[in-house]
């Protein structure tokens, strides 16, 4: 349960660096390069010492699946950085509401899979304890005017492919943790973020014409949130080796919204709304069913 506790304190650490800075101006495209940097070095650093294992003779880099991690991590980068696209795109379409829901209704992706394919099924308490996570995520985003919008309007592309490349990329963690050791976790993140990187600084490059005159600034917050990035999916994997994806990824998720409004009110006297308190109070009661 630390592990996951840990992981849903990594993704607030994010959203709250973000909220922080909101006011700044700040190049997103920038800012995002610099994250997945940060957190790709990050990740190879901690893979420094199996390095220096194997200069030492004490571990045979024939052991280490490199090939295979690459083949993984590389489209799980790619996922990331697409679901991070497809999310921009649809909160011009769609406004925030929407895609924050269906952003986050993209756990449903690897819950689905795990289900079908390794047969992670939750007990009657736990699966109790994961549909009041659900239930809080839809409460805490419901907005009444956007759902009606939808209904008129139709779902849009935008939110169906931010719905996909969101799970895959929540799928990627879940399907490294089956196929692979813990001890690959390090190498394994670092394919992800290089990748997410290389694929953001070359979009950050086409996207000269919106920069800013803040580039420090920019770079900064970027690697201030690279680190709790990397750390989000470092122990989420670690949860994922002691609980299903089922009750894993709806906590995690549910979890990380309550916990930003939870210290939004503390440090920025945010007010609750009623729909807020209620989804604190789903999260909470999920966490102790799931426990």
């Amino acid at each position: 349960m630390l592990a996951l506790l840990l992981a849903i304190f990594s993704s607030a650490s994010i959203a709250l660096l973000f909220k922080i800075t909101e006011n700044g101006h700040h190049n997103r495209y920038i800012v995002t390069s610099a994250n997945y940097f940060a957190a790709f070095v990050v990740s190879l650093w901690l893979y420094i010492d199996p390095i220096k294992a194997m200069q030492a003779g004490t571990l045979n880099a024939q052991d280490v699946p490199f090939l295979p991690l690459m083949r993984l991590g590389i489209p799980a980068g790619v996922f990331f950085f697409l679901s991070f696209i497809f999310y921009q795109v649809s909160v011009k379409e769609n406004g925030a509401s929407l895609s924050a829901m269906f952003g986050k209704l993209g756990i449903l992706v690897p819950m689905i899979i795990s289900i079908v394919i390794w047969h992670e099924m939750p007990t009657s308490i736990q699966l109790f304890g994961m549909l009041l996570a659900f239930s809080s995520i839809i409460i805490i985003n419901f907005n009444p005017s956007a759902q009606k919008s939808l209904m008129n309007r139709g779902v849009k592309i935008s939110l169906i492919l931010l719905f996909i490349t969101g799970g895959l990329a929540e799928f990627s963690n879940k399907l490294f943790q089956k196929l692979s050791l813990p001890d690959e976790k390090n190498l394994f993140l670092f394919f992800v973020f290089f990748t997410a990187f290389i694929c953001s600084l070359l979009f950050a490059i086409t996207k000269k014409k919106n920069g800013s005159r803040h580039y420090f600034s920019d770079i900064g917050l970027g690697l201030l949130v690279g680190i709790p990035n990397l750390l989000s999916s470092f122990f989420l994997i670690s949860a994922l080796n002691v609980y299903p994806a089922a009750l894993v990824f709806p906590l995690y998720s549910s979890g990380s919204i309550v916990l930003v409004m939870i210290l939004s009110f503390i440090l920025f006297k945010e007010r609750l709304s009623k729909r807020a308190l209620v989804g604190i109070g789903l999260t909470l009661l999920a966490l102790v069913f799931i426990a």
